[in-house]
């Protein structure tokens, strides 16, 4: 099992998306070369790390777009 694919998995857990895609993307090239186990925790960590990534990017348009707006909006 390649350690950084069980840190990439760990870190997309935890919702620090950047890098953990930067480390997912490291593991996989890293077993592809060298053939150790983990291939599927990296692709997982990937998958996880894009998505909360996205909906992170989402949230913070929504709430600038229409949530902040409203907010603030002089009465």
């Amino acid at each position: 099992m390649d350690g950084l694919a069980v840190a990439a998995f760990a870190v997309s857990l935890v919702g620090l998306h950047i890098p953990g895609i930067v480390l997912g993307h490291l593991a996989r090239a890293r077993i592809a070369e060298t053939g150790r186990g983990g291939q599927r925790l990296a692709t997982w960590a990937l998958v996880i790390g894009y998505a909360g990534l996205a909906l992170s990017l989402a949230w913070w348009t929504l709430y600038f777009a229409v949530l902040a707006p409203a907010v603030t909006l002089p009465g």
